[in-house]
């Protein structure tokens, strides 16, 4: 695809007999050496049962049908040579329009359905520091927490075919603010100071977790109440197949670590 091979062709021991070439590029040869032609086409079927191995790229999913599947292409040669080898393109002979009798062609294709498996998401931290104020002890400078660039978010499938849907919960009820500074096509977001509670979903991941990046919460005034960030969510993968897999469920925890400042008192004569 636009992205280069969507997998390799390995094999899982050195079979005797069996030379396996990798020219790269996903182009493959596969030969097979014995004393008659029996002898090669057992060896070749015999590998090609048990000793080939298809890996996919990582985290591809897809079908591949037809053409667009893997092409095999077979070829079997004629030892005989000379007066022993039946002449090209003779009707005659029984051999019009095969130009060359000494070597036959055969092509297929493979098709190749690999189901989706969701990638769950993971945070970078599970905890974060923060100061009251802004370290400010001279006045109350608002602090401003980037919850959603500190929860570092990820997901390991980036190709956009996963969706992501989840619930964030445990932030101040006392905030001055709670909002995402940034939005994108397909992502929803809702936030409620009010509980406390932050949604967003879209079916691309990755354009959620982009928007997720922003949100930001602005605390209180000498507030140094630590608070811990609940996420409950779902996500799940349909690359290529009717259907998805999933919703596969998850469940991530961060802390926010408020540290006080004391304020600068003020004395008045």
């Amino acid at each position: 695809d636009e992205d280069g091979s969507i997998g390799s062709l390995s094999t899982a021991s050195n079979v005797s007999g069996i030379r396996f070439t990798d020219f790269g590029n996903g182009t493959y040869l596969i030969e097979a050496d014995g004393a008659s032609p029996g002898t090669r086409e057992d060896l070749l079927d015999a590998f090609l049962d048990s000793e080939l191995i298809y890996t996919t790229r990582p985290h591809w999913s897809g079908v591949l049908n037809g053409t667009d599947g893997i092409k095999v292409v077979a070829v079997s040669r004629e030892g005989a040579t000379g007066n022993e080898l039946a002449p090209n393109n003779s009707t005659a002979d029984g051999t019009g329009g095969d130009e060359d009798t000494g070597i036959e062609i055969a092509v297929t294709y493979i098709g190749v359905t690999v189901q989706p498996l969701a990638d769950l998401p993971e945070l970078n931290s599970t905890s974060s520091i923060v100061q009251e104020n802004l370290n400010v002890s001279s006045f109350d400078e608002p602090l401003v927490v980037p919850i959603g660039n500190l929860l570092g978010m990820t997901l390991p499938d980036d190709d956009g075919s996963q969706s992501l849907s989840m619930t964030l919960t445990g932030f101040p009820t006392n905030a001055q603010d709670l909002s995402f500074l940034d939005s994108l096509p397909g992502v929803t977001t809702t936030t409620d100071i009010a509980t406390g509670t932050v949604t967003i979903s879209g079916t691309n991941a990755t354009a959620v977790l982009q928007v997720l990046a922003t949100l930001t919460v602005t605390l209180a005034n000498d507030d140094d109440r630590n608070f811990v960030v609940s996420i409950n969510g779902t996500t799940a993968d349909s690359n290529g197949i009717d259907g998805t897999t999933g919703p596969e469920l998850f469940a991530l925890n961060h802390t926010v670590i408020v540290q006080a400042v004391a304020d600068t008192p003020i004395i008045d004569v």
